[in-house]
């Protein structure tokens, strides 16, 4: 699997190089080869990672690896995931436990707390005081461009 990765990920490189003298089909296919690529990566490393672990942990031995760094190891460690199970409870124990300091509750906020269609529908005209919204450029995929027909019937003035 691996030589096909880097066959791929080197034509796909060149051409990167050249991306403005392709045609729209051409920046197409490269796009579309591109995602196959990541997908395939991806999958490649989730595979590997998983297999790694497995054998780590198994033989209870860190793997050492070079790296820009140094000498660094590979090793298995839990990755803490804390999910909140009941915001409107959680909302509450942090008002009491803070004595209703309101500074205090949004500092347990993370950044992205806030459903932003929740708080447009609940603020109204207030939402623009409370939220800014920045545009930046994003690749996105989607049916193409619709064409309009006019349909005339023969004889009538457009």
């Amino acid at each position: 699997m691996l030589p096909i990765i880097h066959e791929e990920a080197c034509e796909l490189r060149d051409l990167a190089t050249r991306l403005d003298a392709l045609s729209p089909e051409e920046i197409g296919d490269f796009y579309t080869r591109r995602q196959a690529l990541n997908t395939l990566w991806r999958d490649f490393c989730q595979q590997t990672d998983k297999a790694i672990i497995e054998i780590i942990t198994e033989r209870r031995q860190d793997v050492p690896i070079q790296s820009a760094m140094g000498v660094r190891r590979l090793y298995v460690s839990p990755e803490k995931k804390y999910v909140c199970e009941q915001p409107t409870a959680t909302l509450s124990a942090l008002m009491v436990a803070t004595g209703g300091d309101i500074e205090a509750v949004a500092g347990s906020l993370s950044s992205g707390a806030f459903k932003v269609g929740a708080c447009r529908k609940h603020l109204g005209d207030d939402f623009d005081r409370h939220f800014t919204m920045t545009l930046t450029p994003d690749l996105k995929e989607g049916a193409g461009l619709k064409k309009v027909l006019k349909v005339t019937k023969e004889g009538e003035d457009e």
